[in-house]
């Protein structure tokens, strides 16, 4: 009995010197089961995978093709009858004299530009002017022209362009728009002096003729019907 005491005496000792002691010898003499403590075990959320981000691909619009500009193009104007080979090249980057026998007509070009336009008288039926295309080869401010049925003293601003024809100024008449001339070609006297001023060759200022050479050809003169 003393035995028995003594030894609950010490194991009372034990026990109330260390809980943890006494909590493992009830575990031991059956007193108490041990239940097991939870160890907490965190539960891993996994992190969230980002949806990725939509980029939207890029559409190739091709850009609009532009329209070629359109260059207008006059329709061709017919080519008269009276342009044949023997008026061609025509002299259209220089000044040029059209005699138009049909319709009694001058028409003086720079280039394909009409400048100046004169009636004019051109030589009669038994006497007609010349066709063909030429250049002015001499130029005189007034000269004597005679024939057998005529004799005309100072006739004004004279440009020869073949053999005896010429482009002056006529004082003796008024019939312009009709043949009326031996074969020169007849002019008011203010459109002989406008052309004898502005054809080529140039009067030297001060002299009273000029003549046409190599490096200064005469201004052409196409005369046609």
């Amino acid at each position: 009995m003393i035995g028995f005491v003594l030894v609950g005496s010490l194991i009372l000792i034990f026990l109330m010197g260390s809980q943890s002691h006494a909590e493992s010898l009830r575990v031991s003499l059956g007193v108490v089961t041990q239940t097991p403590t939870s160890t907490y075990t965190p539960t891993i959320t996994p992190s969230p995978t980002a949806s990725p981000t939509f980029t939207p691909t890029a559409t190739n619009t091709p850009s609009p093709t532009p329209s070629p500009t359109q260059t207008f193009t006059p329709s061709p104007t017919s080519t008269p009858s009276w342009v044949t080979e023997r008026y061609l090249p025509f002299p259209l980057e220089e000044k040029w004299i059209e005699v138009d026998l049909s319709e009694q007509l001058l028409r003086a070009y720079e280039g394909t530009t009409v400048c100046y336009t004169a009636t004019v008288s051109t030589g009669k039926a038994h006497t007609p002017t010349v066709v063909g295309k030429f250049r002015i080869k001499s130029k005189y401010e007034a000269q004597l022209m005679t024939g057998p049925d005529y004799y005309l003293p100072n006739v004004p601003y004279v440009m020869y362009f073949y053999a005896r024809y010429a482009l002056h100024g006529a004082y003796w008449h008024d019939n312009w728009g009709t043949p009326t001339s031996h074969g020169c070609v007849n002019l008011r006297r203010e459109d002989a002096q406008w052309l004898y001023e502005w054809t080529d060759p140039q009067v030297p200022e001060g002299a009273k003729s000029v003549h046409a050479g190599y490096d200064d050809p005469g201004t052409w003169v196409l005369i046609h019907k």
